[in-house]
């Protein structure tokens, strides 16, 4: 009895120890069904209206900064599939094309997602944060 006893201790403990490791872990779990996101570009300040919003059924929608833009999305684990994405062909002016090419390549190229907080991070298949998006609040 004394040696099942310090077992079920030992086990406790263990277990203890990988449930406050879980918790103590930065990375939250990614969920991205019905969430809306901006583009944060360092040397970009004016995204015009460029954002993405992942739907509950795998679709994909938004907006370039200056073309809506609508395609398909997968997402197990941290692992992303964002596209082919359909666009319209409107002329971007005052720099939006920057922008567009920036945004819609990051999204299609990306292989991995990371969500810390209210900032989602895209990452190209070399392990390179290629996109950082903040969420939308849901009064904008």
């Amino acid at each position: 009895m004394l040696i099942l006893g310090i077992v079920m201790k030992k086990i406790l403990v263990i277990a203890g120890f990988f449930i406050a490791l879980a918790a103590c872990s930065d990375v939250e779990k990614v969920t991205l069904a019905g969430s809306e996101w901006k583009p944060v570009f360092q040397d970009i300040k004016d995204t015009g209206n460029a954002f993405v919003r992942f739907g509950d059924d795998g679709r994909v929608n938004g907006s370039s900064g200056c073309n809506m833009m609508q395609g398909g999305f997968t997402l197990t684990g941290d692992q992303i599939t964002i596209g082919p994405l359909a666009m319209t062909r409107m002329a971007c002016l005052d720099g939006l094309g920057i922008v567009q090419q920036r945004f819609v390549g990051a999204l299609e190229k990306a292989t991995k997602a990371s969500l810390e907080g209210l900032t989602l991070s895209l990452y190209d298949s070399d392990g390179r944060k290629i996109l950082e998006l903040q969420k939308a609040s849901s009064n904008e």
